[in-house]
């Protein structure tokens, strides 16, 4: 999750109104027309994207509300500085040594088969309070109520052929929430002689038949680690989600349970196909992603497989933003000049909702050497419509001349943003070159 936390900090930038710079010069931004003899305006096309720029040439429209429903327009100038701009992360993976699984309390009375990998695995227990089911506080596992036996039933023999316990220590409901744990979940450690294999765990206590519980093994020091790799921002309308998996310490050939999980929780089961060497989830048709701008969905993955002979089970899932292509750059941008100084740059967008959008970028100079340096970062934001869809992106003069830097300068890091739906729908590495 780090990389999503810090993709949906850059939005928070601009979603509110900040002083306008003072160095705007009106203009009719209609036509090239001058205004006064000291304004002037260039019309400069942008670059074409590159295979690594972020880019859909596409436009789609979303039926979710705008989460940022501010009107006003916003700029922000500051000096750049010298750390590289590189194109934004687009995947993310997430690695697992632990699965959960959901079972009733009628599966928990008459024992539930598990697999650990690891001697000292962890075994959490925590009813799950939802509309599906009436479970409260008195419905809470106690640890002592836990047996768990091996599944071959076999039992194992002590030194005075007596049965020993598998369990080494456990962890009531009081103690997790002192942690901060606080969902009336218990914890059992299960101890050296449980080797690795499969094992049935029962509750002795009577429990709602259709109650439901999240049961959750955990195997810190297992070798056996399973990633996921997939995008952090999908479309709404995709009709496969791309992954990768990894299985650690094995060569095993993978068969995913895969579920996509939405915002609002509900769990939708995937056909899934090995494609070369990614997966592919099959999304069905008319499926919501999200069902709001603000929310996160998640891809979630089980296996089940042995390696060695040693039986491995790993549930893993990553989160991702669901979007759609509301906007684009259009090609042609207006240089507005003052007294031979760049003061902001127009740019025009194609709009398929309106909503409030930003777009940012990095202004360069170029050095005695020929190589060019950044001088400023801008950033700006506004309402805009399909009939009014013109953002005015602020450049500083005082700075330009201050860095020393001359021409060709440059337009760098160009990306736009749809702040109505948090997402990134553009980026373009190299944008603008001009005198």
């Amino acid at each position: 999750m780090p990389s999503l936390i810090r993709f949906a900090r850059v939005f928070l930038v601009l979603s509110y109104p900040l002083a306008i710079s003072p160095i705007a010069s009106a203009i009719d931004s209609q036509n090239n027309n001058t205004v006064d003899a000291a304004i002037i305006s260039q019309t400069l096309t942008l670059s074409t994207p590159t295979a690594d720029d972020l880019y859909s040439s596409s436009l789609q429209t979303s039926s979710l509300p705008p989460i940022n429903t501010h009107r006003q327009y916003a700029s922000y100038v500051s000096k750049a500085s010298n750390q590289k701009h590189f194109t934004p992360v687009t995947t993310q993976t997430s690695q697992s040594d632990q699965y959960w699984k959901i079972v009733t309390g009628e599966q928990l009375n008459q024992g539930i088969i598990f697999s650990i990998s690891q001697t000292n695995s962890i075994i959490r227990i925590a009813p799950r309070h939802d509309t599906l089911t009436s479970l409260n506080l008195s419905d809470t596992i106690s640890p002592d109520d836990i047996i768990v036996t091996p599944q071959n039933k076999n039992i194992i023999k002590g030194s005075l052929n007596k049965p020993l316990s598998l369990i080494q220590s456990t962890v009531d409901a009081d103690a997790l929430a002192t942690a901060g744990l606080n969902d009336n979940s218990s914890a059992l450690t299960l101890s050296n002689d449980a080797k690795p294999g499969q094992y049935r765990l029962q509750v002795t206590k009577n429990l709602p038949a259709e109650g439901r519980y999240l049961m959750n093994v955990k195997e810190k020091h297992s070798p056996f680690k399973l990633s996921l790799s997939a995008p952090i921002a999908i479309n709404q309308h995709s009709d496969i989600i791309r992954f990768n998996l990894d299985l650690s310490q094995s060569n095993e050939t993978l068969s995913p349970q895969v579920f996509l999980q939405n915002n609002q929780g509900k769990q939708t089961p995937l056909k899934v196909s090995l494609h070369q060497e990614h997966w592919q989830a099959h999304l069905p048709d008319n499926i919501a992603l999200s069902t709001h701008n603000a929310g996160l969905s998640e891809i979630l993955v089980n296996i089940n497989t042995q390696v060695n002979g040693i039986p491995v089970e790993r549930t893993v899932k990553t989160a991702f933003k669901a979007f759609v292509n509301s906007a684009k750059i259009t090609e042609q941008v207006q240089v507005i000049y003052q007294n031979q100084q760049a003061q902001y740059l127009l740019l025009n967008l194609d709009i398929a909702n309106e909503g409030r959008y930003e777009v940012s970028a990095v202004f360069n100079g170029t050095n005695k050497s020929g190589q060019h340096q950044p001088i400023l970062t801008t950033q700006a934001a506004s309402w805009l419509t399909p009939d009014n869809s013109q953002l005015k992106l602020m450049l500083d003069p005082k700075l330009i001349q201050a860095s020393g830097l001359n021409a060709p300068f440059t337009l760098s890091a160009l990306e736009l943003k749809d702040q109505s739906q948090m997402a990134r729908l553009s980026y373009q590495a190299q944008a603008l070159i001009f005198n």
